[in-house]
Formats: C-alpha cells, structure tokens, sequence
C-alpha cells in the first residue's frame, strides 16, 4: 500500500471531504474520506508508482546516452 505522512494524508482527507461538497453536493464525513483515499491509494498506488519509476528510467537513460556522446567527443 502507497503511504502518505501524516500531513500530507490529513490534506487529501481535507481535500476528498471539499471534493463531495463541491463537486457532487454530498457531505461526507472524514472517516468516509480516509476510506475513498485507502480504496484508491490501494486501487492505483503501484500503477502510479511504476510509471514514477518509468519515467526516472526513461531520464536516467537519455543522460546516459548524451554523457556517452559527451565522452566520445573527448576522444582525440
């Protein structure tokens, strides 16, 4: 499961709660919120996650290949 500092996870509580109110006209408590937040951190966490580290690789490669080229460059 995808975990949250306290901080950062009472906000996206916050954030669930005006969410309802604002867009769907439905009070929700917080309890209810911190539901939506697990059900959905359970439901797109590593999907998430993996594409984060996709893209870290995707850029870890490109620097890779231009310091190659740099390199070779170097080459008398």
């Amino acid at each position: 499961m995808t975990t949250l500092s306290d901080k950062k996870r009472q906000a996206k509580i916050r954030d669930i709660v005006s969410y309802f109110l604002d867009e769907r006209d439905e009070k929700i408590g917080m309890i209810a919120a911190e539901g939506v937040l697990d059900f959905m951190l359970d439901l797109l966490g590593s999907d998430l996650y993996n594409t984060g580290v996709e893209d870290a690789l995707r850029v870890v490669k490109q620097q890779h290949e231009s310091l190659i080229v740099d390199l070779e460059l170097l080459k008398v």
